[in-house]
């Protein structure tokens, strides 16, 4: 079914300032639908990532009516809280989202895990505080998402569980923080289903089951009676190397990221209490899953007129590893992968974003803004190569032998006292670079002169009319269609730089900020590297350093 919204019909009124509840019609697996509250600063924040509730309903409110969404989010939990006017997830700018299941419907970690997916490709949620709640059939929900993906939530709170106890160690939990509730007379769901969860989840983090890791052992029954609960509400927390301490109250346990809230009550619901209880989101919005982090060095806002040289540090939790970084920017997609780019952009103002990801699927993010402006600076681009690709009014360096251009035109189009000459002889010219336009215009960046290592192993091109006090970013750039060695190393002065040509479509060999000889003149070195018989030069990219005379 196609994606129906009813927000008009289905959404509330904003209560005290706070975002209205969505009802979204649309086919899942199992569900009918789901009820999403974005905080205020959702809209205000566009690039920012956000803490995620993702709560699951209990038994009674399973619908396949679309005109009842919302009333069944609301009957429990945190959307109910929210139509009530409560404002702790706006103030804390959390997202809240409730799938609803279909009439007759159970939860699985199927259909809540495929659910997650989705929504995460919807909202801007912060993988690394995604935390899952649910009550009763949800807390169940809870327990069979969590237990199958391990190291995917930052928190797990599930309230008077139903998964079966005899599937307890069928799965491993990993340590992620899980607080258990239950009421210790339930008549619908016994609180075996938690406590013996409890223990299951203990023995694996102890290492294997025994007496310290059973969450009843030190419980305090009343006359130490093992058939009545304590005298009044306790939490006990486990931790790793000790044993299960009760505490009266619902209340954290210091240290402990296993924790089991058992009150005295004799009715099912365990969930009005915990969740009206601020301590509680206090704790589970607290909670944040180690992923890795990156960061672009610099400022949070640059301004170029060439290529942008960008730095990004990933670091990974112990005993993980980074296994991507992307850059990519809001106006002309993916930049580059790794940690450092250089790349030229469109004219006009970018959010370029970094991404880096580790070997659980975790990802992180940094951003820079960039505003790319005209060069005031004369960036000039010779093209070096086929006469076939000749670009009228560019500078075209195509005679392999004696080629020459005088008075180069930048950028823009003006007429600067740049020039360029082969000065040592390249064997011929090629059209046979990668069909690509990362860099420069197909024309430009798809021919090239060359040498070879058994004719003329070396050539060189002289740069003159340059400003001897100026300093210069030079870029040179090559690409072949081949799969084997194609290395070429360039020197300038006494400076060496390599660059793979092979398939290449946007690395480029960087000399940057050097200065030209005191006549205004660079010579360019060029030779096969490696084990390759062939160099390549297609294209020259220089640009002086605005503020880089003197």
């Amino acid at each position: 079914m196609s994606r129906l919204l009813v927000l008009a019909a289905l959404a509330l009124t904003p209560i005290l300032g706070h975002a209205a509840q969505s009802a979204v019609v649309e086919s899942f697996p199992d569900l009918s639908g789901y009820v999403v509250a974005l905080p205020p600063t959702y809209a205000t924040k566009p690039v920012d990532n956000f803490a995620t509730v993702i709560f699951l309903h209990g038994l009674g409110e399973r619908t396949s009516d679309p005109n009842q969404l919302l009333n069944m989010a609301k009957k429990h939990g945190p959307n109910k809280l929210i139509a009530a006017g409560n404002t702790t997830f706006d103030n804390r700018s959390v997202v809240v989202i409730s799938p609803i299941l279909a009439a007759g419907k159970i939860w699985s970690w199927q259909n809540v895990c495929g659910f997650i997916d989705k929504m995460d490709a919807r909202y801007r949620i912060d993988r690394n505080r995604l935390c899952l709640t649910g009550l009763s059939l949800g807390g169940g929900g809870v327990i069979e998402a969590g237990r199958t993906n391990p190291g995917r939530f930052s928190a797990l709170l599930p309230i008077c569980q139903t998964a079966p106890v005899s599937t307890a160690s069928l799965y491993p939990f990993g340590t992620v923080p899980t607080w258990f509730f239950h009421n210790w007379g339930d008549p619908t769901v016994s609180k075996y289903s938690s406590t013996l969860f409890a223990d299951a989840m203990a023995a694996e983090r102890a290492g294997g089951a025994s007496a310290a890791t059973s969450s009843l052992a030190k419980y305090p029954h009343v006359n130490g009676n093992q058939t009545l609960a304590a005298a009044t509400t306790m939490t006990g927390g486990f931790v790793v190397g000790g044993t299960w301490t009760w505490t009266t109250g619902r209340v954290t346990q210091p240290g402990s990221a296993l924790m089991m809230t058992l009150y005295t009550a004799n009715s099912h619901d365990a969930w009005t209490a915990t969740y009206n209880d601020p301590a509680v989101w206090n704790w589970l919005l607290g909670q944040t899953r180690a992923g890795p982090t990156v960061a672009i060095a610099g400022a949070e806002s640059v301004t170029v007129r060439g290529i942008l040289h960008a730095t990004a540090s990933a670091v990974a939790p112990v005993g993980r590893k980074i296994v991507n970084i992307t850059w990519k920017s809001d106006r002309d997609g993916t930049l580059g992968t790794g940690a450092v780019l250089d790349r030229d952009l469109s004219l006009g103002r970018h959010l370029v974003t970094v991404t880096a990801k580790d070997d659980r699927d975790r990802t992180v993010t940094d951003h820079v803004v960039v505003d790319r402006q005209v060069a005031s600076a004369s960036r000039v681009i010779f093209d070096l190569g086929s006469p076939s690709l000749y670009i009228e009014g560019g500078n075209n360096l195509t005679d392999p032998i004696a080629g020459s251009v005088v008075a180069a035109k930048d950028v823009l189009g003006q007429t600067t006292t740049i020039g360029a000459t082969v000065i040592d002889a390249f064997t011929s010219s090629m059209a046979w670079g990668v069909q690509s336009t990362a860099l420069y215009d197909l024309r430009i960046g798809t021919d090239a002169l060359w040498c070879q290592r058994d004719v003329n192993p070396t050539a060189a091109v002289r740069l003159s009319g340059l400003t001897p006090t100026q300093s210069y970013d030079l870029r040179l750039y090559a690409s072949r269609e081949a799969a084997d060695d194609r290395t070429t190393i360039y020197r300038i002065g006494g400076q060496e730089r390599s660059l793979q040509v092979a398939g290449n479509t946007n690395k480029t060999a960087d000399f940057l900020g050097i200065r030209p000889a005191a006549d205004g003149s660079l010579v360019i070195e060029v030779r096969p590297g490696g084990t390759s018989q062939f160099g390549y030069l297609g294209v020259i990219d220089l640009t002086p350093i605005p503020g880089g005379a003197g």
